[in-house]
């Protein structure tokens, strides 16, 4: 049972991890391309808009990379682990049927 948790709690680090390490690997990738196109640029709406997207959607990513590979102490996980799990589901019917007892006997 403790085996099948600690492969699920692996599975949800890279399931959170691979997306934002290509997210970052395409910011530097067209680091130069932004440069020469945008930033050297007169500033107009559609590169305004651009950059806001673009580094809003990084730095909320590292926010969440933070929040969820920073160690936290034995009574923060809990609260942390069923954040973390409830975000994968999308219809609000599904998280009324999380059990709160199953997760605080996966304590060690």
């Amino acid at each position: 049972m403790e085996d099948t948790i600690q492969a699920q709690q692996i599975v949800m680090a890279y399931a959170i991890l691979v997306p934002n390490v290509i997210l970052i690997y395409d910011h530097m990738a067209t680091l130069t391309e932004e440069i020469s196109c945008i930033w050297c640029c007169p500033k107009v709406l559609s590169a305004v808009l651009f950059l806001l997207n673009r580094y809003v959607a990084l730095l909320g990513n590292v926010y969440g990379l933070i929040g969820d590979f920073l160690p936290v102490s034995v009574e923060l996980s809990d609260i942390h682990t069923i954040k973390t799990s409830a975000r994968f589901f999308t219809n609000t019917d599904r998280l009324s049927h999380i059990d709160s007892s199953h997760l605080c006997s996966l304590r060690p």
